[in-house]
């Protein structure tokens, strides 16, 4: 398998379904996987009309909101009615519970770091 495909928990676990759990899938770098087709597509029409021999992929854009739950400070500008909260005792003040702290919001460009 190509690309992200060797990465791909269920698509593993539909192959071992199908195959059964002796099958062995070999994954490279698995930093560069999601890319191998992109790359591929790019550097084949890049052939011929530029003088690239190779190309880098020096960001993403997310298909997903990653974050986690997690409780804030009680802050009445911010958190309404609805919201639950709890007291807590030992900093003398109430939390929100229940609220998210995205760190890649959908659309969002993350920048790769350099090799």
């Amino acid at each position: 398998m190509v690309g992200g495909f060797g990465a791909s928990r269920f698509l593993r676990a539909e192959i071992a379904k199908v195959l059964g759990t002796e099958v062995e899938i070999l994954q490279g770098d698995p930093v560069q996987a999601w890319s191998a087709i992109s790359r591929g597509a790019v550097m084949s029409a890049a052939k011929g009309r530029l003088s690239v021999d190779t190309a880098e992929v020096t960001s993403r854009i997310s298909r997903a909101n990653y974050g986690f739950l997690v409780a804030n400070p009680w802050d009445d500008s911010i958190h309404g009615e609805d919201d639950p909260k709890y007291w807590d005792p030992m900093v003398c003040c109430y939390y929100a519970t229940n609220q998210m702290r995205w760190f890649l919001k959908k659309v969002g460009v993350l920048r790769l770091l350099p090799k």
